[in-house]
């Protein structure tokens, strides 16, 4: 007979448990999307993006919005993003058993600080060539998050800190190709940073082996005697039994054994021995490991940088005086970061095991930001007012995963299967008098998580946006404030520790969020 209590290797749990998606949510638009780059954006709700030339930030949307602007314009803004988000009801299993995990304090269930405040810039710049040519550059922050629940949370093993930092340079221009068609081309130059930090339960792994191997060696001794009582020999039955008496574990495992076999027919016995072991053996472990996990953690961190470059392209048609239609895209950039890949431990036990599989080394994580296609329309025929309706699609299918490689030892894979989605805005503005125009605006933005794989650095769900705005203008300059509030259906953790073979180690994990966020956004433009 051979016992088998379905454990896995505990050296194989502990670097793929460790890391999962630098993707999260706090950004405050779909996946880890930033909308912060204009003023008069945030106040329409995103609405009179791609057809809106209200000032020069148009150029982020629809870079063919440069052809509007005469002479050398400049502005600089910023945006200030409030999140609020509360997670509760988190509980997890320990790996491989399936049992929930009990050694959780209750404020490690919850958490209600996991996102941080963040100021986004953007600088604009335009300058008209001639009268058919109109370049301009952009430094704005399309993408980004921040998220850190603390080490000790219910949900560690699935992810602790989320850092993103995205950069985008513009160089564009626009080209007066008829009086009522204007196109757009550009360079985006991308810096993007990135920190994840999560941990492994090497508690549970660890004295899953230590059990497991004991359990074995118990099972062993049973086995032995059931064997030599079954051969007819004695002074081997005699000797396992003594064995057996010595080892409480086994001396459990006998009594076990014992019951079942009774009143069963002889020839049943070796299934039921077998079957019997292997129950005991496989409830022992998972005891031991309930009992004496989460308290030999193993931290890991990845932290790399890389510079990537895209492009942009636009198109802006009147094809009446009252409406003007806007279709631009923005390509996909592919970030091939490198930079360190750390372990580390707060324990001895787990400062032990970091030190023998290597506190440092160097690795490599290909982080795609997705390509974005946008439609707009403004309809200028009621005075005073612009009406404006958007709708983009960013096609986040084209993040299949993060994969971290290390220059030696197994690659960290974490599997995301995202959606294309949508962003739908219909918002408008109106000029009340010669310096004053107000805004208002609402949007529809869809996730591109899934429920089975949605994580807590991405906590994401669908969510309806709504917002004011407005403008004061003089001769030469305008300053602009927009006013967003963000909710989300209310997200859920539903993870699963078989949901693809990579996730194996890391446990189920449940939860609640409720989250929403505020942004505020000022903007100053001028003409030089």
């Amino acid at each position: 007979m051979q016992l088998s209590v379905g454990q896995r290797s505990y050296a194989s749990w502990i670097v793929p448990g460790l890391l999962l998606t630098l993707c999260s949510h706090n950004a405050f638009a779909a996946g880890f999307a930033i909308r912060g780059q204009s003023a008069s954006s945030i106040g329409t709700a995103g609405a009179s993006d791609v057809s809106g030339t209200t000032d020069i930030s148009a150029m982020f949307s629809n870079p063919a919005a440069l052809s509007a602007f005469k002479g050398t314009n400049i502005a600089v803004g910023a945006a200030f993003i409030m999140p609020k988000g509360e997670f509760s009801e988190g509980k997890r299993t320990v790996a491989s058993t399936g049992v929930e995990a009990i050694n959780d304090s209750e404020d490690a269930k919850k958490s209600d600080d996991f996102g941080d405040n963040a100021t986004i810039p953007a600088i604009y710049a335009s300058y008209e060539v001639n009268e058919d040519v109109t370049a301009g550059v952009a430094l704005t922050a399309p993408f980004g998050t921040n998220t850190d629940y603390g080490k000790d949370w219910v949900g560690r093993y699935h992810g602790t800190k989320t850092e993103l930092e995205v950069i985008n340079l513009d160089l564009a221009a626009s080209y007066k190709l008829m009086e009522n068609l204007k196109l757009g081309f550009g360079v985006q130059v991308q810096s993007a940073r990135g920190l994840i930090e999560g941990a492994s339960n090497y508690g549970a792994a660890a004295n899953a082996s230590v059990a497991t191997t004991a359990a074995q060696t118990a099972a062993g001794l049973v086995r032995d005697y059931y064997n030599a009582v079954g051969a007819g020999d004695s002074a081997a039955a005699a000797a396992a039994n003594t064995a057996i008496e010595a080892n409480q574990l086994a001396k459990d495992f006998r009594t076990a054994t014992q019951s079942a076999l009774a009143g069963q027919p002889t020839s049943s016995y070796p299934t039921i021995i077998q079957n019997t072991l292997t129950s005991a053996g496989a409830q022992y472990v998972g005891g031991q490991v309930v009992a004496r996990e989460g308290q030999d953690d193993v931290y890991a961190s990845y932290e790399g940088n890389d510079i990537a470059y895209g492009f942009t392209f636009g198109v802006l048609y009147s094809p009446i005086a009252e409406l003007d239609l806007g279709l631009s895209y923005r390509s996909q950039v592919v970030h091939k970061t490198e930079g360190d890949f750390k372990l580390s431990g707060e324990t001895s036990a787990a400062e032990a095991y970091a030190a023998s599989v290597g506190l440092k080394r160097k690795a490599d994580l290909n982080l795609a930001v997705p390509d974005i296609i946008g439609f707009g329309a403004n309809y200028k025929g009621v005075t005073d007012m612009n009406i404006y309706l958007s709708a983009s699609m960013t096609r986040w299918t084209k993040i299949k995963d993060i994969n971290v490689v290390p220059e030696s030892g197994a690659n960290v894979l974490v599997r995301l299967d995202w959606e294309d989605v949508w962003h739908v805005g219909l918002g408008g503005d109106y000029k009340v008098n010669e310096n004053v125009i107000l805004r208002a605006g609402v949007a529809s933005d869809n996730s591109p998580t899934t429920d089975d794989l949605r994580s807590p650095r991405s906590p994401d769900d669908n969510r309806r946006m709504y917002s004011i705005g407005g403008r004061y203008q003089a001769e030469g300059w305008s300053a602009d404030l927009g006013f967003m509030h963000t909710r989300l259906r209310d997200p859920t953790l539903n993870l699963k520790n078989d949901a693809y073979p990579e996730a194996n180690g890391r446990g189920d994990l449940t939860g609640k969020y409720k989250v929403t966020a505020n942004t505020l956004m000022a903007q100053y433009n001028r003409a030089l």
